[in-house]
């Protein structure tokens, strides 16, 4: 059916989720349904997304029997969704900007028009985890339009990765996440791996270059792990998808992470010497 669905897999965020529901229903452009996937949380989030769920019928609620993890309960609300497009948020995050999700269904329709197999994002916002944005580089970067198709995606896929400027909370055909294979069982850049695949299946990525969703960053969730515990993840992830490019392509990738942790080793030195 004509619609966007909503997915928003949640584990023990009582102290986020309504931020994040709440954020979801001022949308310009309503979504048909918003699937909320409680992946056995023990704090009160059931209560909370109950209560939630009474006062708009809009929302379903799916229960697990047992925390099989992020990609799982993500998957779970896709078998569920009703609708012809998709889109996930975590639970401890929340659109920032009203006209988000309007933005990427309009970036969407114009692909389809023109006969490509589609996938919209918009940039996401560092917030910290009183959801507060975080003065830093990221936030002040503006991306380009650097994805598009194919081995154009996969090598600037690879090359931004440690970066953390992958696309979050895409919108997309159901049929086209399903193609693919939809989310595997790794539960840390399970998006970064699910991303490649669409990009090897020849799927079109088009920014919308507005602000999407606000990322919070929390100390006890995955994105405060060590930079080490990012790397490793992120290397086991890019050098399957890198035998895919050709040798030139795979040079640029390659150079291009070089490039910054090189960048980021000269400014330490300066400011040693400082």
């Amino acid at each position: 059916m004509e619609g966007i669905s909503i997915i928003i897999p949640n584990y023990n965020k009582e102290k986020y989720i309504e931020k994040c529901v709440d954020s979801v229903l001022k949308q310009s452009y309503m979504p048909k349904e918003i699937i909320i996937v409680d992946d056995c949380s023990t704090d009160n989030s059931r209560r909370i997304i109950e209560k939630l769920a009474k006062e708009n019928e809009t929302i379903k609620l799916i229960y697990p029997k047992t925390n099989g993890g992020v990609s799982k309960a993500r998957n779970l609300g896709l078998q569920n969704a009703s609708y012809d497009y998709v889109t996930f948020i975590d639970s401890d995050d929340f659109y920032i900007n009203v006209d988000k999700l309007k933005n990427e269904m309009k970036q969407l329709k114009l692909l389809e028009k023109k006969g490509y197999q589609g996938l919209a994002y918009s940039t996401t916002v560092l917030v910290d985890e009183d959801g507060k944005v975080i003065p830093c580089r990221a936030n002040r970067r503006r991306r380009k339009n650097e994805f598009m198709k194919g081995n154009r995606v996969l090598k600037t896929l690879i090359s931004l990765s440690k970066q953390k400027r992958i696309p979050r909370d895409y919108c997309l055909r159901k049929e086209t996440v399903l193609k693919v294979g939809a989310y595997y069982s790794r539960n840390f850049y399970e998006d970064l791996d699910l991303l490649m695949r669409l990009a090897m299946a020849g799927v079109f990525f088009q920014p919308t270059y507005e602000n999407g969703t606000a990322y919070r960053q929390l100390q006890n969730g995955l994105s405060g792990k060590n930079t080490i515990e990012h790397n490793k993840e992120i290397e086991i992830i890019c050098s399957h998808y890198m035998k895919d490019l050709k040798f030139s392509d795979r040079i640029i990738a390659t150079y291009g992470q070089k490039k910054t942790r090189l960048k980021k080793k000269i400014v330490a030195s300066i400011k040693k010497i400082l």
